[in-house]
Parts: structure tokens; C-alpha cells; sequence
């Protein structure tokens, strides 16, 4: 049995796959195990946005990992159809997870809020990510499968509204993150 399950996981994307979501729960592992001993249930809470965005990046990269082994092919486009919708909302949990993340980051050096309607506009592109991802066909139609590795994804009517939501959410994460560079606080911006 683990000899089988072994030879339709030996492709290099899907070891290189495999490989990284491996690290990133050792990293979640370590890194909650020391904030626990360090700070107690409480320095868990502080940091649950950086642990959800860490579960994200190791959800969608074993569930890429599914595209690059003989499993593909085995279960068939129903499953690998699944496991397509799986990433996104994987991916989409990353990044809303990171958003938030640096968006609390933000009230801590700046002690001010975000813009409304920045909340407001995540809040809606979370929720479209998710029913859009859960609607049948919503994102991912079908996959046409020759082999590992070798497939080709039937996108969905929301797809491009679904990264483009996602495209929006790297770029609102990315001005917080620099707004806090003009913070003139030398001992915040050192920390």
C-alpha cells in the first residue's frame, strides 16, 4: 500500500509541492508551539491571521501538489475539479488571512483604522470568493486530464472576477504594508 501510494507521488512538481507544504506546517507547528510557551493561548490569539494565512499556503500547496501525481489521473475530473476549487479557497483564505494581518499590523503602529471602505470591499470580495468557488461551474467548469502534470482547467463565468478580487487584495495588502513605512517612529518601524 505505501509502496503504491509512494510510486503515483514520485513526480519532481509534485515532490517540490509536497516538499514546501511539508515545511510550512513544520514552520506552523514551531511557530504556535513557541508562541504558546512564550505568550499562552493569548499570543495565539494576536497572531490567528498569520496562522490562517499559513494554513492557506499549506492547504493550496498540497492540493497543487494533487495536479502533478498519477492521482490525477486515477480519480478522475470530478475530484481533480474539487481539488481546483480546494486551491482557491485556499489561496483566498491566504490572502484575506494576510490582509487582515498587516491591516492589524497598521492599528498597531499607526493607531488608526483602515479606511472603511477597504473593509467593506474585502468583506465582499471574500464572500464573492467563496460562493463563486462553491457554485458548481462557478470557477472551474472542467479539466481535460492526458497525464500528471499534463492537464488543462475549464474556467468558470467568475473566474476572472475571482482574481480579480484576489489581484485587489494583494494590492490593498501591499499599500498597508507600505503606509507603514512613512510611520516617523523609529522604535515601532525597528520592531
Amino acid at each position: 500500500m505505501f509502496s503504491y501510494l509512494l510510486n503515483q507521488l514520485l513526480y519532481p512538481k509534485a515532490l517540490v509541492l509536497l516538499s514546501t507544504s511539508l515545511l510550512v506546517l513544520i514552520w506552523a507547528g514551531y511557530f504556535c508551539t513557541a508562541l504558546a510557551k512564550r505568550h499562552g493561548s493569548l499570543g495565539l490569539k494576536h497572531y490567528l491571521f498569520y496562522i490562517c494565512y499559513t494554513l492557506g499556503v499549506f492547504i493550496w500547496a498540497l492540493s497543487n501538489s494533487y495536479f502533478h501525481t498519477d492521482l490525477l489521473v486515477k480519480f478522475g475530473d470530478a475530484i481533480a475539479i474539487k481539488m481546483a476549487v480546494i486551491a482557491n479557497l485556499a489561496t483566498l483564505l491566504a490572502f484575506v488571512s494576510a490582509y487582515c494581518f498587516i491591516v492589524k499590523l497598521h492599528k498597531h503602529y499607526t493607531d488608526k483604522n483602515v479606511a472603511r471602505w477597504q473593509s467593506v470591499l474585502v468583506i465582499a470580495i471574500a464572500l464573492f470568493g467563496v460562493f463563486s468557488n462553491l457554485i458548481p461551474g462557478g470557477t472551474v467548469q472542467g479539466i481535460e486530464v492526458s497525464g500528471p502534470s499534463k492537464f488543462q482547467l475549464e474556467f468558470g463565468p467568475y473566474t476572472k472576477y475571482f482574481f480579480l478580487g484576489f489581484t485587489t487584495l494583494v494590492f490593498l495588502t501591499f499599500l498597508n504594508l507600505l503606509s507603514l513605512r512613512n510611520n516617523h517612529n523609529r522604535i515601532r518601524q525597528t520592531r
